[in-house]
């Protein structure tokens, strides 16, 4: 009898999130579990196109996959992006706040500026979470997981862009 009360907690949960009404669920604490229960994914490493081609090329390229996929799963994002740019826009257009560091809080995103990889002949933006207590995670381009670290990389990389959710702060 215990084990279809769960399921059906599950499934009331589930269909709550795809009804959009958040009022039922802690969203900054389910983004937060589902953030660090990703740490070590290789989940987010791979994208293909009709062609065959992997166009997150193992992980390389797959922080704004990543970070979509969570967001999206919890309804915080209209869906899924390949893009730190097209992430950003969904963002904006979904509800989040731009606000630079004054509401620095876990659940935050956040868009670093851009670098150049040794591997690549252009440079990229890179988008994660912060985690607090000076940590975020974000998907890490040589090991093609998500990985918990410095917010700003020991200060080797600018946070460019804050983002956070108005619906936290219920």
């Amino acid at each position: 009898m215990k084990h279809i009360y769960y399921a059906f907690r599950k499934a009331l949960t589930l269909f709550l999130v795809s009804k959009g009404q958040h009022r039922e669920l802690d969203l900054q604490r389910s983004l937060l579990a589902a953030v660090e229960d990703s740490i070590g994914s290789k989940q987010f490493r791979q994208l293909f196109r009709l062609d065959g081609e992997d166009v997150l090329n193992n992980g390389m390229y797959s922080c704004a996959w990543y970070v979509s996929n969570i967001l999206a799963g919890l309804r915080l994002i209209g869906s899924t992006h390949g893009t730190v740019e097209s992430t950003v826009k969904d963002l904006k257009n979904s509800g989040w706040v731009e606000d630079g560091f004054s509401h620095l809080a876990p659940g935050t995103v956040f868009v670093w500026e851009e670098v150049q990889f040794p591997e690549d002949d252009r440079p990229h933006k890179h988008i994660g979470f912060y985690t607090g207590n000076n940590s975020a995670v974000s998907m890490n381009y040589k090991d093609g997981i998500p990985l918990k670290h410095h917010a700003t990389f020991e200060e080797t990389r600018k946070i460019q862009n804050v983002f956070w959710n108005p619906d936290f702060d219920r």
